[in-house]
């Protein structure tokens, strides 16, 4: 039970980590690119989104060190699951900014695709580094 608890625990910390990070960069990147007057770069915006997935992610490593499964299957798992809520988490996050300014949907697919590549991008690279 132990053991089932603790994978459990490691996948949802990885989700929050990820999440945050996402948060952190899409409101980074959005104040970025709005400033240098570039917001409708969409091959910029995910080049931005790899970079950061990929800095946070090192710097997870630090700051939590790598969780480990205890089976093969989990981070299989994990690293499909993980991009799709990322994604859906991005699309949120945007939703959250942008209520109110324009009539923004909820599920929009390229900010969808930017958020499963930053946490493809942060998982990967927490687990060449970890």
């Amino acid at each position: 039970m132990e053991i089932l608890l603790g994978f459990v625990f490691e996948m949802i910390a990885e989700l929050v980590l990820s999440v945050i990070g996402e948060a952190i960069a899409e409101y980074g990147i959005y104040s970025f690119l709005k400033r240098t007057g570039k917001v409708g770069n969409r091959s910029l915006q995910a080049i931005w989104y790899v970079i950061l997935g990929f800095a946070l992610g090192a710097i997870s490593v630090r700051l939590v060190p790598l969780m480990v499964f205890g089976t093969r299957t989990l981070p299989v798992i994990f690293f499909i699951v993980s991009p799709i809520i990322a994604g859906l988490g991005l699309c949120f996050a945007n939703w959250i900014i942008k209520r109110g300014i324009d009539d923004e949907k909820f599920f929009q697919v390229s900010r969808f695709l930017y958020g499963a590549l930053f946490a493809l991008t942060f998982s990967v690279t927490r687990s060449i580094f970890g």
